[in-house]
């Protein structure tokens, strides 16, 4: 018999493919993936299948005990969230089950601040970002509970590292934690901001090192709320990636 505690959730938007099993909101297995040192995604999804498969056999769960999957619906890689949005809804359509998407920002607020602060002892501002290459980043800025309740303070972007180091000085926060592969890709960029400008020396934080477990968990832990709470879609037809363009100025003749 499908347990609803059960549930099986992926990440293959960023660098690190994961994939993760969780009860009750707490893990059981994970397994991940990191990308080729060039940045580009590997061959990681045409293994997809069997990696869920190897992580349900070494775990001893059947995939008919599954009670929920969910997904990272981005921002990220392109062909990484079609292809994790497609699984799980097919896994879903199959078995009817719930899905549950969670934004690829969020669940990395909900992993690096609590990783960086250990636990939580109130609310903490961060801005989570995801290179997209060259020096632009997909990034947002969230509010991490001290219960891991992620709310979003401002909208998901795909801007360049100087725009967004520009923005973030004029948010009014007792502090703001830089997270995310983004931050630790132009993390010199923004430590020299932080050196010429006052406020941020005050208000900003050291980017977070990168966690040990996998978003994949983080996102399974954030499915097992939402379904708690009864925030699941179980409209498969209604769970769809989340993408980010640039805003491109159009130029009068």
């Amino acid at each position: 018999m499908p347990s609803p505690h059960i549930i099986l959730s992926l990440d293959i938007s960023t660098l690190t493919a994961s994939i993760a099993l969780v009860r009750d909101g707490k893990l059981i297995a994970e397994r991940e993936e990191e990308s080729s040192a060039a940045g580009a995604p590997r061959t990681r999804n045409l293994h997809l299948l069997e990696d869920i498969d190897a992580l349900l056999r070494a775990s001893e769960i059947g995939l008919s005990e599954v009670g929920a999957f969910a997904v990272a619906a981005g921002p990220g890689s392109f062909t990484g969230i079609r292809t994790g949005i497609a699984t799980v809804k097919a896994f879903a359509y199959a078995r009817a089950r719930p899905v549950i998407a969670v934004p690829t920002l969020h669940a990395v607020a909900r992993a690096e601040a609590v990783a960086h602060d250990n636990q939580l002892h109130g609310n903490q501002f961060v801005i989570a970002s995801i290179p997209t290459g060259r020096s632009e980043l997909f990034a947002q800025l969230l509010e991490v509970g001290a219960s891991g309740v992620v709310r979003e303070a401002g909208v998901v972007r795909h801007v360049t590292i100087q725009t967004l180091l520009d923005e973030m000085v004029e948010v009014e926060a007792g502090s703001l934690l830089w997270i995310g592969d983004g931050a630790r890709k132009f993390e010199t960029q923004i430590g020299a901001r932080m050196m010429l400008d006052a406020h941020a020396e005050k208000v900003w934080r050291m980017v977070a090192r990168k966690p040990d477990s996998t978003l994949a968990r983080y996102i399974g832990i954030m499915a097992h709320a939402k379904l708690n709470e009864n925030q699941a879609d179980v409209n498969r037809q209604n769970v769809n990636p989340i993408y980010v363009r640039p805003a491109y100025k159009i130029q009068k003749p």
